[in-house]
């Protein structure tokens, strides 16, 4: 009797519904995160295999299944931070017991809650990423005639304050602004945005977009100051758009009443992809505003043409001052004009800065990088008595594949020069070093390669300057009447040793410059190992 019992008892649990044959025992249904997120356990028991799962993707939880019964099995549920001022959110975790294959199972429920920062009434800014996220979105509204409405965040001043630091995290911060290069305020910020010294920090999301940078369009009269911006960026646009990266502004308009001032960059900066004179700044990538008390500690690594620590090119006249570069910066790209604080040197003025960062530049075709400028062109002008230029960090270049043209250079403070740019008041103690084996290319602790004439004033270089040929204390090679003034040497010029072309033009004053003029000019270091002097202050063309 007990066997047909037990025969029929089977036959009818077989016939029982998923409801009727599992259990699931929850030691909790309802759990609550505050604004920090972080971690909750409760405990699962099941009379057999189970899984658990969520739509949601801000939460997460371990273990997730198992194929076996569990008995008080702890499991642990962990939420994402959550900075949505006075905001909540809710999810469900469902909770599966029974045939997993089938789907013939039994499921429970966790409700789950989370409340973002309780704020109460405050003045207007920018307190949270939610806050810059929709400032971006308003600055892209902007169109040639009008600017966006900022009342909501400005002041009785109108200046939009940021209140407190911003780490984003793993969420991208956003791209604020508009994605042209044409020179209206369309998507441009024409506001005042004020720090007042704290950090946004994350990873700028390129999206596929040509400008990367925080503020991707600045106004005529848009003014960005106290603020530092601490981010991982990488541009890797294939279009057609001229592509810009930088971290605090990609592209400036001309300029009437706006700067940036104060503003401080770090992280790390990626150009990638193909490119068409493409510009990447530590500050700002195409800039036509005044840029004061700058500096720059990311490392910038580019394929592109334009590049500097501060200003990777400049457009009209305006002013660099007192800014510094710490990145360092490293380029491979042909014609590439690369240097610490501005790489095109195109019409501005360069007051009082300094480049403490490595330089190094692979290009073939005619490349320049220095520690303050890559090329020097335009109505431009770099140092005064009053506010001095300096480059300690050491500035390089090596060869591409394709040949160096004339007029490639390296120097301490400018690469090239194609225009009659003054250099005044400028000291280089970093080493300046051409590793190309060829005759085109020249090294000089000021400047390397002169093709138009400007005069050098009151320069000193302290560093040595090592090239194949055509390296000088202040002037690798020059091709005009070169007026230099009051300059002085006390660096070693020093021939690549391995060089297989002719060692020519190497003196402690100008290189290859037969038609310098020299005037109250110091010698020092040595030339080719001898003591540097008045009669190896010249290069000649067989030494």
């Amino acid at each position: 009797m007990l066997g047909i019992a037990g025969s029929a008892a089977s036959c009818d649990n077989d016939e029982l519904t998923p409801k009727e044959r599992y259990s699931i025992e929850l030691s909790s249904e309802n759990l609550h995160f505050t604004e920090e997120g972080g971690n909750s356990s409760l405990t699962l028991s099941t009379n057999s295999q189970w899984e658990i799962n969520t739509s949601s993707d801000w939460v997460s939880f371990v273990p997730t299944q198992s194929g076996a019964a569990a008995d008080k099995q702890s499991i642990t549920i962990t939420a994402l931070p959550f900075s949505e001022e006075n905001g909540s959110r809710t999810t469900v975790i469902s909770v599966k017991c029974g045939d997993i294959t089938t789907d013939a199972v039994v499921r429970k429920f966790i409700n789950v809650s989370q409340e973002g920062p309780v704020v109460e009434d405050r003045e207007p800014g920018i307190y949270s990423l939610k806050d810059l996220t929709e400032l971006g979105e308003a600055i892209a509204s902007a169109t040639k005639e009008a600017d966006p409405d900022y009342s909501k965040w400005q002041d009785e001043n109108g200046v939009i304050n940021l209140y407190n630091d911003i780490n984003a995290g793993a969420t991208p911060l956003p791209l604020m602004g508009g994605q042209t290069t044409a020179n209206d305020k369309s998507g441009a910020f024409g506001a005042v945005f004020d720090g007042n010294g704290h950090t946004i920090s994350g990873r700028l999301e390129s999206g596929g977009q040509p400008i990367v940078a925080l503020f991707t369009r600045l106004a005529p009269t848009g003014i960005i100051r106290n603020l530092t911006v601490d981010v991982e960026a990488t541009n890797d646009y294939t279009g057609s758009v001229q592509k810009h990266l930088a971290a605090v502004v990609g592209f400036s308009v001309t300029a009437t009443g706006g700067r940036i001032e104060n503003c401080t960059s770090k992280g790390t900066l990626t150009m990638a992809g193909p490119t068409d004179n493409p510009r990447v700044g530590g500050i700002v990538a195409y800039g036509r505003c005044d840029i004061t008390d700058c500096s720059n500690y990311a490392d910038i690594t580019s394929n592109s043409t334009r590049v500097a620590g501060i200003n990777g090119a400049g457009g009209g006249a305006f002013t660099l001052s007192n800014c510094k570069n710490y990145g360092n910066i490293h380029v491979s790209c042909d014609a590439a004009q690369v240097g610490g604080i501005i790489g095109q040197l195109n019409g501005q003025t360069i007051l009082g800065c300094e480049n403490h960062g490595g330089i190094t530049l692979a290009g073939g075709k005619k490349a320049v990088v220095g520690g303050i400028a890559g090329n020097s062109q335009g109505s431009s002008s770099i140092g005064s008595a009053e506010a001095p230029c300096l480059n300690k960090g050491v500035v390089t270049l090596n060869g591409l594949e394709t040949a160096p043209a004339a007029g490639s250079g390296v120097g301490g403070i400018s690469g090239g020069m194609s225009a009659a740019v003054p250099i005044a008041y400028a000291t280089n103690e970093g080493a300046v070093v051409s590793n190309i084996d060829d005759s085109n290319v020249a090294a000089g602790g000021i400047v390397g390669a002169i093709t138009k004439a400007a005069p050098l004033t009151n320069c000193q270089n302290k560093a040595s300057v090592t090239s194949a040929a055509n390296a000088g204390g202040i002037v690798g090679s020059t091709t005009v009447a070169t007026e230099i003034t009051a300059c002085g040497n006390t660096g070693d010029i020093v021939r690549l040793a391995t060089a297989t072309v002719p060692a020519a033009w190497f003196g402690g004053i100008a290189g290859q410059g037969p038609s310098a003029v020299l005037t109250n000019c110091t010698f020092g270091g040595t030339v080719l190992g001898a003591a540097g002097d008045s009669n190896n202050a010249i290069g000649t063309a067989a030494q």
